[in-house]
């Protein structure tokens, strides 16, 4: 799955008016092991948010 791509392109997206981000982008994870991707990239999730703060957001 590919989290790189769309996660800079709605964390750069402004508002129609200019007054702000458009959206709040978080990458989750249900625990905080380190994943391993290809060619040797390594995600290692901190837990920065809890998943309860997000659950009344529009996922």
């Amino acid at each position: 799955m590919d989290f790189a791509g769309p996660h800079k392109v709605f964390s750069i997206t402004e508002n129609e008016d200019a007054s702000g981000k458009a959206f709040m982008v978080h990458t989750i994870s249900r625990t905080t092991q380190l994943v391993s991707a290809r060619n040797g990239l390594k995600i290692h999730l901190l837990p920065l948010v809890s998943i309860y703060y997000l659950s009344g957001m529009k996922i």
